[in-house]
């Protein structure tokens, strides 16, 4: 199966994958995975092993000196050991399989490191891996015993031992641990030889320290690059968004109906005799008719005529003629005399002519008014014929 790994940047080396409790874990590791794939993926297991550094010690001061233990040393400036680990199924006698010694040196006092194993996944194995500082594996005698085992059986098969101590005479205190190995191979074949002499497991030990004492420094980089793609992700999202919705906005608006057109505009007031500098010109019709209702019988129709030409611009009195001008004239000249009109005319009251007008439009009230004004007002005085004379002349002239 293809894992992805904090860097172990030589062998096959990789972490053990994590399982994410979330969706949006599982995600972000999808993702990752995805990214790295070309690079950083392998077929391998790890198991590892996180410890602080333990305080200096002198190198001479421990019995027996370290110049005598042949083992193998990762230190910060060496972080990677690529070697063979021999292995045995397990066993009563070695329930753990068989062990195996490297030193830790060159460490930081107070800081935390980890150590990571790394082998191929077609090479099934089980790994422990244990820290003990140098005067509790001195002072242990199985330690220093199994120690001592080690290291002869290194010396009997004659392993490199160039990269055993080199500096075990220096006498500057120094922060130094042991690393304790178990091997236990962990798989079954038909294959009698291979079960009773399996072979060395290919691997990697990584000395990885740790940034702030909070994550591998090897996790650095996968770090800073998730942060980027973050706030990248931040910013674009906002970019995205508003695309998105400028666009959903576009297409609703191409879906949706046309719009009614406005409405016309109203039309244009009748045209009417240009204004003569008469107040009651700016007045509207309908403040008019409540005007004439306050006025009065006898006041009406001297009112109506002193604004005739405001009456016709609204359309509220009937057109003045000559032939209405001169009845208006002959009965206004004559004592009332209502033996003239109809009997049925002559004998109806002017309240009940004031009623029978309330029905009636403006223009028939006003031609009831000139049919009949000798019933409803006084004599016209002379500045009303003149000015009657005056509006008839206008009135003919337009005609």
């Amino acid at each position: 199966m293809f894992l992805w790994k904090p860097p172990c940047w030589h062998g096959a080396a990789v972490a053990h994958p994590q399982s994410p409790q979330t969706p949006k874990m599982r995600l972000l590791a999808r993702l990752l995975c995805i990214v790295t794939q070309a690079a950083w993926t392998v077929n391998a297991n790890v198991e590892k092993t996180i410890f602080l550094a333990p305080s200096p010690v002198t190198l001479d001061d421990a019995r027996p000196g370290l110049d005598d233990v042949h083992v193998r040393v990762l230190s910060p400036s060496h972080t990677i050991l690529s070697t063979h680990i021999p292995v045995r199924f397990p066993t009563h006698a070695l329930p753990r399989g068989l062990e195996s010694w490297y030193l830790l040196r060159g460490l930081a006092q107070g800081q935390r490191y980890e150590v990571r194993i790394c082998w191929p996944a077609t090479q099934p194995t089980d790994f422990w891996l244990d820290t003990h500082k140098v005067t509790d594996v001195f002072d242990t005698p199985d330690l220093i015993a199994s120690l001592d085992q080690y290291s002869k059986q290194r010396q009997a098969h004659q392993l490199d031992s160039r990269q055993s101590i080199q500096q075990a005479g220096s006498t500057a205190p120094e922060s130094v641990l042991f690393l304790r190995l178990h091997a236990a191979a962990s798989y079954y074949s038909t294959n009698r030889t291979l079960m009773d002499y399996p072979p060395p497991v290919d691997v990697d030990l990584i000395l990885d320290p740790f940034l702030l004492n909070v994550f591998p420094q090897s996790l650095g980089p996968v770090a800073i690059y998730i942060t980027v793609v973050a706030v990248a992700a931040w910013f674009l999202s906002g970019y995205i968004y508003r695309w998105l919705l400028q666009h959903a906005t576009m297409s609703a608006a191409a879906d949706a109906p046309p719009p009614p057109p406005p409405p016309p505009p109203p039309p244009p007031p009748p045209p009417g005799p240009a204004p003569n500098g008469n107040p009651f010109d700016d007045i509207p019709a309908e403040l008019l008719l409540i005007i004439f209702g306050y006025v009065g019988t006898n006041n009406l129709m001297n009112l109506a005529l002193a604004i005739y030409p405001t009456l016709e611009r609204h359309n509220l009195s009937p057109k003045l003629t000559p032939a209405t001008l001169a009845h208006i004239l002959r009965l206004t000249g004559r004592p009332i005399n209502l033996s003239l009109y109809p009997a049925p005319v002559a004998c109806m009251p002017a309240e009940l002519w004031l009623y029978v007008a309330h029905y009636l439009e403006p223009a028939d009230i006003l031609s009831l008014m000139f049919s009949l004004g000798i019933v409803f007002g006084k004599a016209l005085t002379t500045q009303t014929r003149d000015r009657l004379k005056v509006w008839s002349r206008r009135s003919r002239k337009k005609g």
